[in-house]
C-alpha cells in the first residue's frame, strides 16, 4: 500500500531543473496522515517551490498522495500520483526513481528515494549530482 512505501526522502520534480526535496512520515493510524517536509535545494534556481514549509500528506481514495495544510511561506495543498511500479531515469544516489504526476494534470515528473542518512540535516539537503 501507497502510505506503507511512500514514507521516508524523496527529491520530486522535472529533472534537471525543477524539483524539491520531500520527507514524508509515517501515516497515524488515527488520523490516517502523516507529516511531510518541504525543502529547497541549495542552488536557488532549481527549485519548483521557493520555500520551506511543512504539513499533512494522506493517500486518497484515488490512491494519489495528497498534501495538505502547508504552512507558510508556501501554502499549498497540491496532489501527487506516484506510481512505484513504473521505473524513472536515477539521479545519483537515488535507491529509487519512479513516475509521479500532479495529479489531474497529467505532468509527468519523477521521484527519487534518498536514504535518510543522505540529508541528516533536513532541510538542509545537499543538491543532487
Amino acid at each position: 500500500m501507497l502510505e506503507d512505501w511512500l514514507p521516508g526522502l524523496w527529491l520530486v520534480g522535472w529533472l534537471p531543473d525543477k524539483l524539491n526535496w520531500y520527507r514524508f512520515g509515517p501515516i497515524d493510524p488515527t488520523s490516517g496522515k502523516g507529516l511531510v517536509e518541504i525543502a529547497i535545494l541549495q542552488d536557488e534556481l532549481l527549485n519548483y517551490f521557493s520555500c520551506v514549509g511543512s504539513g499533512t500528506w494522506r493517500v486518497t481514495s484515488a490512491n494519489s498522495v495528497l498534501l495538505e495544510d502547508i504552512t507558510s511561506p508556501c501554502p499549498l495543498n497540491l496532489s501527487l500520483e506516484f506510481y512505484p511500479t513504473t521505473p524513472a531515469s536515477k539521479v545519483q544516489g537515488a535507491v529509487e526513481s519512479v513516475l509521479v504526476a500532479s495529479a489531474g494534470r497529467g505532468l509527468g515528473m519523477s521521484g527519487h528515494r534518498f536514504e535518510d542518512s543522505h540529508c541528516p540535516d533536513f532541510p538542509d539537503c545537499p543538491d543532487p549530482k
